[in-house]
């Protein structure tokens, strides 16, 4: 009769083993880096700045309109904190 160890370690290297393939292509996809210029660039982030672009000029560029606002909202909190204000 075989530990409960002996078995996990079995069911673990079975797991691996039928997983590990699978990673490795999603890994090949996701992380290949094309050649931009002097660099090389990974697909995943030329994803997001892609998409980082797009919704700025799709939501009217409000990360940059609505960035002074944050900042207000941001330290106006902490001001009525220290003055025992909600």
């Amino acid at each position: 009769m075989s530990s409960p160890s002996e078995t996990e370690t079995t069911l673990a290297t079975q797991i691996d083993g039928f997983v590990a393939p699978i990673s490795d292509a999603v890994n090949a996809v996701i992380f290949f880096a094309i050649p931009i210029g002097t660099i090389s660039l990974p697909v995943v982030v030329i994803w997001l700045i892609s998409a980082a672009v797009i919704l700025t000029i799709r939501l009217n560029f409000i990360n940059l309109r609505g960035f002074g606002h944050a900042w207000r909202v941001l330290f106006r909190s902490r001001m009525h904190a220290q003055q025992g204000m909600r």
